[in-house]
C-alpha cells in the first residue's frame, strides 16, 4: 500500500485546508523539478475527484508538506533551503 502525503495551507485570515495525496513521481530528478516550478507559482493547485481548487499563494501564511523523506539529502530542496532542522 502506498504511503499518503499531506498538504496543509494555512490562510492570512486563520482557516486552514488540509488534504491527502499520492506520490506525485518516483523520479528524484523530476521530483526536484516540481519543486521548483511549485516555488516560482502564483497558486497551490489541487485536483480532487470533481473539481481542481487554486489557492492564491498571495493568501497563504504557511505550507507544509510531507513527502520528502525518501531524499532525506533534501535533494527535492533548493540550496537556499535549511535542512536537518527539528521543531520544538
Amino acid at each position: 500500500m502506498e504511503t499518503l502525503r499531506y498538504l496543509a495551507i494555512e490562510f492570512l485570515d486563520g482557516k486552514r485546508e488540509t488534504f491527502t495525496f499520492p506520490a506525485q513521481t518516483q523520479d528524484s530528478g523530476a521530483r526536484k523539478l516540481r519543486f521548483a516550478d511549485f516555488l516560482q507559482g502564483q497558486f497551490v493547485i489541487v485536483q480532487l475527484d470533481q473539481e481542481i481548487q487554486l489557492f492564491p499563494i498571495s493568501a497563504i501564511r504557511s505550507i507544509r508538506v510531507s513527502g520528502f523523506s525518501d531524499a532525506p539529502d533534501g535533494s527535492a530542496l533548493p540550496p537556499y533551503a535549511i535542512r536537518g532542522a527539528e521543531q520544538h
